[in-house]
């Protein structure tokens, strides 16, 4: 069964950025498309935009912490939501030292899925003006510097989301260099990425496995930290021109599948052949996936996709 509504979402250069509509087109979902759920859940949806204090209308990144509060990344700041109103940060003037690293985060745009928690409940936010160590219980922000951040001028110094290998180290990447960071002392240690692109970075994933994959502005790579080199896979850049796919993101399911999202259909790993391949016949936009479960214990995923940002919900998938 598929089931279609429309969001709204829009593009600003790479990034995706939602719209504060989407609580309310997820209402519509649920009560319009799958009343059976509805019923049984009895949802309710509160609808927040900058009326009610979030810094931008345009979010970028969601991340409920340890402590139950909601950390919402924008196009404009950052936000912490405790259930009643916003707390927003945003970037500070670099030339009051009194308030350097203090006060601010870096930079006001909050790339793509770009707020983490470490184990420790220590956020790590990647912004326009390089990587934050966020102590949400001091409220400090600390820049992690890097060398392509020494002007501290222009809004070109986009770094990725960071990731945490099983090992405990940071990984993430500036346009220029993949860093694997030690998240105590702060020390970055700088490997060679495959290409340079221009506005773009090498986001990292680490599948159930352990294996280390990259995606560098839509093309897929498997990194080996001991050796430090990068193993190409497939998708779209300037060293492969006749690839058409560009991908977006890796997901994986809880069963162990691992998928890759991409502007010609939903992707998976074929271990056994160590290639991808196209998954399910589905061979169109594919924006993201999140797994879910019905009440009764059947599994599903929803998915979003399409031209006009259309999300569409395969029901079921049985185990």
């Amino acid at each position: 069964m598929w089931a279609v509504v429309f969001l709204g979402m829009k593009r600003r250069g790479n990034e995706k950025v939602l719209s504060a509509g989407l609580l309310r087109v997820i209402a519509l979902l649920i009560t319009g498309f799958y009343p059976a759920l509805s019923q049984t859940l009895n949802p309710s949806f509160e609808h927040y935009t900058a009326d009610q204090g979030l810094s931008s209308d345009y979010v970028t990144a969601i991340l409920k912490d340890r402590r139950g509060f909601m950390w919402f990344g924008t196009t404009n700041g950052l936000n912490r939501f405790d259930g009643l109103s916003f707390r927003v940060f945003r970037r500070v003037d670099r030339s009051d030292s009194s308030r350097h690293q203090r006060s601010g985060i870096a930079g006001n745009y909050v790339v793509t899925n770009g707020i983490t928690e470490d184990k420790d409940g220590i956020l790590w936010v990647s912004t326009n003006r390089g990587l934050n160590r966020l102590d949400p219980l001091t409220e400090q922000f600390q820049l992690i510097p890097i060398p392509p951040l020494n002007d501290q001028l222009a809004d070109n110094d986009y770094v990725s989301p960071l990731r945490f290998a099983p090992d405990g180290f940071g990984w993430f990447s500036s346009k220029y260099r993949l860093y694997r960071l030690n998240p105590k002392t702060l020390q970055l240690t700088a490997y060679r990425l495959p290409i340079i692109i221009d506005n773009g970075y090498a986001e990292p994933f680490f599948d159930k496995k352990g294996r280390f994959w990259l995606n560098h502005s839509g093309a897929l790579y498997r990194f080996d930290p001991a050796t430090g080199q990068c193993r190409y896979y497939d998708g779209f850049n300037r060293d492969h021109p006749d690839v058409k796919r560009n991908y977006l993101m890796f997901r994986q399911l809880p069963d162990g599948t691992l998928l890759v999202t991409s502007d010609q259909g939903l992707v998976e790993y074929d271990s056994l052949a160590d290639r991808f391949k196209l998954y399910a016949d589905i061979d169109t936009f594919v924006s993201d996936i999140l797994p879910d479960q019905l009440p009764d214990g059947r599994s599903f995923f929803w998915m979003g996709g399409g031209q006009r940002a259309c999300l569409r919900i395969c029901l079921p998938v049985s185990n």
